[in-house]
């Protein structure tokens, strides 16, 4: 499966499988703007992709040194660096925090001898200590995309189109969704809210809404005017699924943002790339009524009303520190961006995009 985007005439779809599909080799981090990956080690962040808040902690994967870094929201301090090997972390991607337990995507990428192999690291959010890892067992896991998870449930998206429904409690498999039953085409992200799993199909510009309880679909939304186009990215909130597309439509500039009713799936609104700053939306997250959007290939981040779609500001000063930012989540105040092109952590102020700290 091939990622549908490009920055500025430039095929990076595999930079961005690095962020969505844990796929991204430390030693082939290609340019990104004119500026390359950082090829240092910094103690705390090393190509930084992931990011989630979770109980007064920030959590943040490094794809490049198989660790995660664990930071207090409440001043940005490294509580702690966990890369033990007991952890069996391995390109770690995609990070979640539900009922204090961290949910960690790992890949070993396969070889001409040896297929691939996937598996989920579950920590305590208290702690940081190990409660299990969960491998693949009779296709479980087939080509990790995505992760979702409440206090009950765990969603994952597989590169073979399947979706995987895990236990929280125990991690047991409880059914694999296959493409056929749930129309999924290249699935990437999950998102959960009111009993509704949402999932963007990267490959077939669509999004699919099932049922948390049975698993079975309720529709599939697609539409030459929806703005899905290599959608990779949801968060969603008040009654409303926000969707990231990194994709180009008709040769124009990479990305759109889509504003969709959960309760009906209509697309409300689009926001497309060129407008409100928007350049290779990647990461977005929702919160204190804001959507907060990650432009990858614009070193910005875009701050819209989440509620009429308005715009509140593009963030994009060279003190902020944005190279790359590739993920965002929001805590009670602030607002925290990985920049996997400098390996660090930009924290803003969520109520008036005021830079806090950039940590590193």
């Amino acid at each position: 499966m091939a990622l549908n985007v490009d920055i500025e005439g430039e095929r990076v779809s595999r930079l961005v499988r690095a962020v969505v599909v844990l796929a991204l080799a430390a030693t082939a981090a290609p340019a990104l703007g004119g500026a390359a990956v950082a090829a240092t080690t910094h103690h705390h962040f090393y190509v930084p992709t992931s990011v989630t808040v979770g109980d007064y902690h920030v959590w943040v994967t490094n794809n490049a040194n198989n660790s995660v870094t664990e930071l207090n929201t409440s001043n940005g301090a490294v509580v702690r660096v966990i890369n033990a090997r007991a952890d069996d972390l391995l390109n770690p991607g995609h990070v979640v925090v539900a009922d204090q337990r961290v949910w960690i995507l790992n890949v070993r990428p396969g070889s001409k001898h040896h297929p691939a192999s996937y598996w989920i690291t579950e920590l305590n959010a208290a702690s940081g200590s190990l409660i299990r890892v969960l491998r693949a067992r009779r296709g479980d896991f087939v080509g990790f995309a995505g992760i979702a998870a409440d206090g009950s449930r765990v969603w994952v998206s597989n590169e073979n189109n399947t979706l995987s429904e895990l236990s929280a409690t125990t991690g047991a498999l409880i059914r694999v969704v296959s493409a056929r039953d749930a129309r999924l085409d290249g699935p990437i992200a999950v998102a959960l809210a009111d009993h509704h799993v949402w999932v963007a199909n990267n490959s077939g510009n669509s999004v699919t809404e099932l049922s948390a309880v049975n698993a079975k679909a309720v529709r599939v939304i697609s539409g030459p005017h929806d703005g899905f186009f290599g959608p990779n990215a949801m968060a969603v909130a008040g009654g409303s699924l926000w969707v990231a597309s990194g994709g180009v439509q008709q040769n124009g500039p990479a990305g759109a943002v889509s504003q969709v009713s959960t309760s009906s799936g209509r697309v409300l609104r689009v926001v497309r790339a060129g407008a409100d700053g928007l350049k290779t939306p990647l990461g977005l997250a929702i919160g204190g009524g804001h959507v907060w959007i990650a432009n990858l290939s614009g070193d910005s981040v875009t701050e819209l009303n989440s509620k009429s779609g308005a715009l509140v500001r593009v963030l994009s000063s060279r003190r902020d520190g944005f190279n790359a930012p590739c993920a965002v989540t929001v805590s009670r105040y602030d607002v925290w961006i990985a920049n996997m092109g400098a390996n660090t952590v930009t924290e803003l102020n969520a109520k008036t995009g005021a830079l806090v700290r950039v940590i590193s």
